[in-house]
């Protein structure tokens, strides 16, 4: 079943007054503005299994639903659940919130009196936590056999688990397939982190189930799951080393069967793993019996085996635990976190013969497009378009290409002495992560590089984001200083690594001392003057996601760092500041205290013809035909932007063409102006800027203005990403123009021209 969506936002939550602020940011039936509702749920208690009683499970859900869904926001929902009636699909709630004690609340429960029933049971129903991220969404992977890791791990200093039961239960549900050659299981038992780690590498799954214990410090908020030392211990892996780890290859979703995996936001295990670009996550609200468990994993499974959507295939799950007799406690404790829209997160690959790919391979090796760049290399059906996250070395290698201003930032990096930061300004999903990530894994053999996305800090404060910056630094100094041979000595047969210099730093200076600026720059002097290394390059992704409170302090630290460095030979000296963000970086150019006053700008260009030719290559290897003129009309369709040529090469692979020509494109071009979500996303930031829209009417209406970054109105147009820096302005691409004509922004401005 195909799903329409209602996102549902709530946040602020006030304990003195009980209420909290509810929204509804798109739905079927439109939105509904900020409304304070009150709550009369404590969410702060929420969480312990004991709660969740028949009784008093439908008692909160009933709250739950009153307190909400009421007045505009019932309305929206009635009048979107008939739409997705009348075009046959599925409503699905998703619920947003960046407060991690609306996040406890327990909306899995949601109980409609007027139904005398849970929400979740009816068929056309979903409820799914959506993380938002500055990522397109993701689209299904194509694949030949999945390959399940199942990885479990019960440590001896902890209560005992029946984990082989279910493993047997897992792989009974999916032994069909099995036999069909459609599914690989892979067991890792007794699971610590290296060895999870070579099993991904080894096995590069598309679906990882963890059987195990699951830990949430609340104190902290940060969640853990618990695998195995080398003596059979307890051995925690955190979040966001847990993130770092699963969302590195072709991963689709992870199956969190431990208690507690659910809690937490931004360092919550599940919240991680969505931060990291994961399409889906399955993870446990609070403890859950292993029988519910294992009914569970065996009926999900199975609904997988089916070709069904992530959606019914938790329903199926639920209704297996209801029907044998479970409780709410047991059914309402897994939780769907998914930013797909389709539910379905691979695809059947299409099938072709050996002969057929070889003679693909040996006609694009003659070909003229062959020697563009990137060079084709042999791509299986298996393989999928990169756009819903950025593009990172191994399965993605092929797709990646070097941008012209790579070369400019590592001479900058390289530099004896570094004189300016640089400042990377892109439009929304033009590569600017990709970009950062190549620069990490290409400087990373000469110097210390520190990549960090800020995005989960836009409701941080000052100290908290500083204290969030100083920690990665720390964590990749310490790294590469393990890699370069601390030492290490044997104790009562157990292996332990000597206090590392950067240790000490941080036990001198400790983050939770943080409390100011000149704080954190003491901690990053302390920690460079104890690395080696003889430059630290700090790549800081989304910077512009911070709140804007909080910019002018760390525009102000990062101002101090360099005027400090200037001239001297000292520790802060070797740090090497990287920004990237889109228009919001941009507009702080106004600020006083804006790193764009001291920092050299880099604006990132689209991809040329060659590039497009080079990207389209790779379906040569899977027998698709291209021709001539197929570059030339993406570029014209796409104007070179990598996600929408990422997305329009998707289209293709999903729907199996045989051939690459001006109507498959066109073809594409029609259903991406339909389902995209990033062109609707672009046009209403256009239409959200007065002055924009005004400059944009006059453009679609033929008049030649003269770009210029002086004039704020075409500065936020080319951020935005729909139009070129070029003399006579142009829009950047048929795609972009149609949608923004399709949405009556080509209506003639009384606004004079800047002409020629």
């Amino acid at each position: 079943m195909l799903y329409l969506s209602l996102d549902l936002r709530v946040s602020d939550w006030d304990p003195t007054s009980r209420d909290m602020l509810a929204e509804v940011l798109q739905s079927p039936a439109g939105e509904v503005p900020p409304q304070r509702v009150r709550l009369d749920i404590e969410p702060e208690a929420q969480g312990e299994r004991l709660l969740y009683a028949e009784d008093n499970a439908q008692r909160l859900g009933q709250l739950l639903w009153q307190n909400v869904f009421a007045d505009g926001i019932r309305d929206a929902w009635g009048r979107s659940y008939q739409c997705a009636i009348d075009r046959r699909r599925g409503l699905r709630l998703r619920i947003h919130t960046d407060d991690g004690r609306l996040a406890q609340l327990p909306w899995e429960l949601l109980y409609d009196p007027a139904r005398q029933d849970y929400v979740i049971y009816d068929r056309r129903v979903s409820i799914a936590r959506y993380a938002r991220i500055p990522s397109p969404q993701p689209e299904p992977i194509t694949a030949g056999r999945l390959t399940v890791l199942v990885v479990a791990a019960s440590p001896y200093n902890r209560p005992p688990l029946d984990w082989e039961h279910e493993v047997a239960l897992v792989q009974s549900s999916l032994q069909e397939l099995i036999d069909q050659g459609r599914i690989n299981l892979v067991v890792c038992a007794h699971a610590t982190p290296q060895g999870l780690q070579e099993r991904l590498i080894e096995v590069m799954p598309e679906i990882v189930h963890f059987v195990g214990h699951g830990e949430y410090d609340a104190t902290r908020q940060t969640g853990s799951l618990l695998f195995e030392d080398a003596h059979g211990d307890a051995a925690p892996l955190e979040a966001r080393a847990l993130a770092r780890l699963l969302c590195r290859h072709k991963t689709q979703l992870v199956f969190l069967n431990a208690c507690n995996t659910a809690r937490g936001q931004i360092m919550g295990l599940a919240a991680a793993l969505m931060r990291g670009d994961m399409p889906a996550v399955i993870a446990m609200q609070w403890p859950v019996e292993d029988e519910a468990a294992t009914r569970f994993g065996s009926a999900f499974y199975r609904a997988v085996s089916l070709d069904l959507t992530m959606d019914e295939c938790m329903t199926e799950g639920r209704l297996a635990i209801s029907t044998a007799g479970g409780e709410p406690a047991d059914w309402a404790a897994p939780v769907l976190y998914m930013r797909s829209l389709s539910g379905k997160l691979w695809l059947a690959a299409r099938k072709t013969s050996e002969a057929e790919e070889a003679e693909a391979v040996a006609t694009q090796a003659s070909s003229p497009a062959a020697q563009t760049v990137p060079r084709p290399v042999t791509r299986t059906a298996e393989q999928a378009w990169v756009t819903h996250g950025p593009l990172r070395s191994g399965e993605s290698g092929a797709l990646r290409l070097r941008r012209d201003e790579m070369a400019r930032i590592l001479k900058m990096a390289r530099q004896p002495a570094i004189a300016q930061y640089v400042v990377v300004l892109g439009s929304p999903y033009s590569g600017k992560t990709t970009l950062l990530l190549q620069v990490q894994e290409e400087l990373r053999a000469e110097q210390s590089c520190v990549y960090s996305d800020l995005a989960a800090l836009s409701d941080a404060d000052l100290v908290g984001c500083l204290r969030y910056v100083a920690q990665a630094i720390a964590a990749q100094l310490d790294a590469d200083w393990a890699a370069q041979g601390g030492p290490l000595r044997r104790v009562r047969q157990a292996v332990l690594r000597q206090a590392s210099p950067i240790a000490n730093a941080l036990a001198a200076h400790p983050l939770d001392e943080i409390t100011t600026a000149a704080d954190w720059l003491a901690l990053l002097e302390a920690l460079a003057a104890a690395s080696p290394t003889p430059r630290i390059t700090v790549l800081l992704d989304q910077l512009d996601r911070l709140p804007a409170d909080v910019t002018a302090g760390v525009w102000a630290a990062l101002r101090s760092i360099l005027v400090r460095a200037r001239g001297t030979d000292g520790p802060l000296a070797k740090y090497f500041f990287v920004l990237a963000g889109a228009l919001d970086l941009r507009n702080l150019a106004s600020q006083r205290n804006s790193p764009l006053h001291v920092a050299e700008c880099i604006y990132l260009g689209d991809l040329d013809v060659l590039q497009i030719g080079g990207i389209l290559a790779q379906f040569a290897t899977q027998g698709v035909h291209i021709s001539e003129e197929a570059p030339q009309l993406v570029l014209q369709a796409t104007g070179g932007h990598p996600y929408l040529t990422m997305q329009l090469c998707a289209w293709l692979q999903r729907h199996q063409v045989v051939s690459i020509d001006r109507q498959t494109i066109a073809d594409a071009v029609d259903n991406m102006l339909a389902t995209d979500e990033h062109l609707a996303a672009t046009v209403a930031r256009v239409a959200a800027d007065p002055a924009a829209s005004a400059r944009l009417r006059q453009i679609l209406a033929g008049e030649r203005l003269r770009f210029t970054r002086s004039d704020p109105a075409l500065a936020t147009l080319e951020l935005i990403g729909v139009i070129t820096p070029s003399s006579p302005v142009r829009l950047r691409c048929d795609l972009y123009e149609r949608a923004l004509r399709a949405h009556g922004l080509a209506e003639p401005s009384p606004t004079p021209a800047a002409s020629i």
